[in-house]
């Protein structure tokens, strides 16, 4: 701190490297957590007055963005990722992904129209291939925060399917549909999707042990859920006289060598 007061009070201090200097103090801020986000929001915006080039002055204004979504301020967060927009960053993915949080907080519905056919267009955009999962998601986000659980659980299950090189999206799209299937109490696939959301993350991933410790609870219900399953399809069988359990056995028989020959082919 003794540093940074002389720097700030050095007249001297070339003006070149000012912005540079607010943006560093702004880091030292962030990186002490959100108790100190609003000091971090001030260098940034000081960074902003001095910082010439345009490809770093829109990295500055995601940053704040980010900050203000932290701090739930949604009017300043869009101000800052349509600055992004504006400034037309050099960098690709900047761009990109200050328009999936621009179209993820628009709330006007003819906004959110507009919002969806421009997503839409950049799912068929070549050059998006790498973030289809991405934009599958925030489409998903969009449609859970209309109560569209449907067509979220769809666009959340086309995320996963496009997700190649990014495994912390992958865990995230994964960790939507085990969420959505356990709230609608499809219990199995939910237990599943679990599973496969724990393979992808490690221990210092947000609420992991919330995650290990679901799934470890789902695990034994659908266990005792196919207990219960096969306890009714037992009772059931036994109740049926000789020809319905042959016809019965033989269905389950034409359904088994079914299977294999698709699995051959």
């Amino acid at each position: 701190d003794n540093y940074v007061t002389l720097i700030k009070n050095d007249k001297k201090f070339p003006k070149e490297y000012k912005g540079h200097f607010h943006a560093l103090y702004a880091e030292f801020y962030i990186k002490q957590g959100n108790g100190m986000y609003e000091n971090a929001i001030k260098q940034l915006n000081e960074a902003i007055k001095y910082t010439k080039s345009k490809n770093v002055r829109a990295r500055y204004h995601f940053i704040l963005g980010q900050l203000y979504e932290e701090k739930n301020n949604h009017a300043k967060a869009m101000l800052n990722y349509k600055m992004v927009v504006k400034l037309k960053p050099a960098k690709y993915d900047l761009l990109f992904y200050a328009r999936m949080r621009e179209a993820l907080m628009n709330k006007d519905p003819e906004s959110i129209q507009n919002a969806r056919h421009e997503l839409y267009k950049m799912a068929k955009d070549f050059k998006n291939n790498d973030l289809l999962d991405v934009i599958y998601y925030t489409l998903g986000q969009m449609d859970e925060s209309e109560n569209k659980i449907d067509a979220a659980y769809t666009n959340y299950l086309l995320s996963a399917k496009k997700s190649i090189n990014n495994s912390k999206q992958k865990a995230k799209s994964y960790l939507k549909l085990a969420d959505i299937s356990f709230e609608t109490e499809n219990y199995v696939p939910s237990s599943r999707f679990y599973d496969t959301t724990i393979t992808l993350i490690k221990e210092d991933y947000p609420g992991y042990q919330d995650i290990k410790a679901k799934k470890i609870s789902l695990d034994t219900l659908v266990k005792c859920l196919t207990i219960i399953k096969n306890q009714d399809s037992l009772q059931r069988i036994a109740s049926m006289d000789t020809l319905a359990m042959r016809k019965f056995i033989k269905n389950i028989i034409q359904n088994v060598l079914e299977h294999e020959q698709d699995s051959i082919a």
